[in-house]
């Protein structure tokens, strides 16, 4: 799964929770380790609506090029 999202496999479970995705099924091996299974179509739709790197989230308007204000103080932004 963590090669599917392509990230590293220590970071999966936290990837998946920070999407809100949380384990379907959880079980421990022969060796006392703990593994969570998780849904895969709900981690592939997960990953396809996750933005994409360098996108600013925080930035949620939207202007047009026409939409641009002028600086302060004037067109060249020097003091009057």
């Amino acid at each position: 799964m963590a090669a599917h999202l392509g990230i590293k496999p220590a970071s999966a479970r936290g990837t998946l929770s920070r999407w809100g995705i949380h384990p379907q099924e959880r079980h421990i091996d022969d060796h006392g380790r703990a593994h969570s299974l998780y849904n895969p179509a709900e981690v592939r739709a997960a990953k396809t609506t996750r933005p994409g790197r360098g996108r600013r989230t925080d930035l949620h308007t939207h202007h047009s090029p026409q939409e641009t204000t002028q600086p302060p103080h004037g067109p060249e932004g020097n003091t009057p």
